[in-house]
């Protein structure tokens, strides 16, 4: 089989050049690509290289591909990695079902999280051996739903995983009116006091005091469009919950639930105590001092915490 370099689209990554080149300095200090980086190497098509035309991708082949991908890490290591991660992402959604990269790729309305954890599971479906899952907050819960949905699933290590079935009406009004105040915020192109909002919200004391920073805020802030659309259409599916008690009951694999002591909100203890009453024989640890972002405020302590997890469930497999 031969393939014919596209020879324009090669020509467009070049000129990317000296944009990659002039931030390759930031990108080795910061140890992510810049955000110009990023921005140029969207706007020019490249990262969906491997996505369908009909999806609104590139269909490129596989050795235009290379050769794109050999230009932008001549100019800088940190960008040819970067294109490639994202791509590769791409390559690996080829082997779900059509459906499935349907609605992956086709920025579809339903973002409810029934529809994510369905997502999960038949991605994990098709990895082709067993995975495990890792998930914060609402990532905890929506690996806790694919689990419910996929023998693949081989360990589920959830951090404070939110449960929808246990927030009461005062929450669920608190958390309305921040979502408002969110995307007021949103409107008025203060993307930054948005993700800050929700920072104060979710996290304690100590936690606002150290994340409430603009470079952070601003990394954060850029799935913002995302974030809300779940959050407005997690409180308004309650009848489309991945995590009711007839799922939960069903999952097989080894689970492990993880809480602070110092957590902000009581929502996410009680979403604990929800799920450990309802998944057979889920392990549960309380963390002393941690709060709901102790993955981000400790990292090498939760990693621990993983780490001893996971190979104790390959052990027993």
């Amino acid at each position: 089989m031969k393939y014919s370099i596209d020879e324009e689209l090669l020509e467009t990554a070049r000129k990317l050049g000296p944009t990659i080149s002039e931030h390759a300095e930031e990108a080795e200090l910061e140890r992510r690509p810049a955000r110009a980086v990023m921005d140029a190497l969207t706007n020019a098509g490249l990262q969906r290289m491997f996505i369908p035309k009909s999806l609104g991708g590139l269909e490129v082949d596989p050795v235009t591909y290379a050769r794109i991908a050999e230009e932008i890490a001549g100019f800088d290591s940190v960008a040819g990695w970067a294109l490639q991660a994202g791509n590769h992402i791409a390559w690996w959604c080829a082997r779900m079902p059509n459906e499935g990269v349907e609605e992956v790729y086709g920025n579809g309305p339903d973002h409810s999280p029934e529809r994510l954890a369905r997502d999960i599971a038949t991605y994990v479906g098709n990895v082709g051996e067993p995975c495990g899952l890792v998930g914060l907050s609402g990532g905890g819960m929506l690996s806790l739903g694919a689990a419910a949905r996929s023998r693949d699933v081989s360990a589920v290590a959830a951090y404070e995983p939110i449960a929808l079935e246990v927030m009461d009406r005062d929450f669920e009004a608190r958390f309305g009116e921040l979502v408002a105040r969110m995307h007021e915020a949103v409107a008025d192109e203060r993307p930054v006091d948005a993700t800050r909002l929700f920072l104060e919200f979710v996290g304690n004391d100590a936690e606002v005091a150290s994340l409430n920073e603009p470079e952070s805020l601003q990394i954060a802030a850029r799935n913002l469009a995302v974030d809300l659309k779940e959050f407005r259409q997690a409180t308004e599916a309650a009848a489309r919950n991945p995590t009711g008690p007839a799922s939960l009951e069903s999952i097989a694999a080894p689970v492990f639930l993880m809480h602070g002591t110092q957590t902000a909100q009581e929502w996410f203890t009680e979403s604990v105590r929800y799920y450990a009453g309802k998944i057979p024989g889920a392990e549960t640890r309380e963390l002393v001092g941690s709060g709901h972002l102790g993955p981000v405020m400790e990292p090498e302590r939760i990693a621990g915490e993983l780490e001893r997890f996971f190979e104790k469930t390959r052990e027993a497999a």
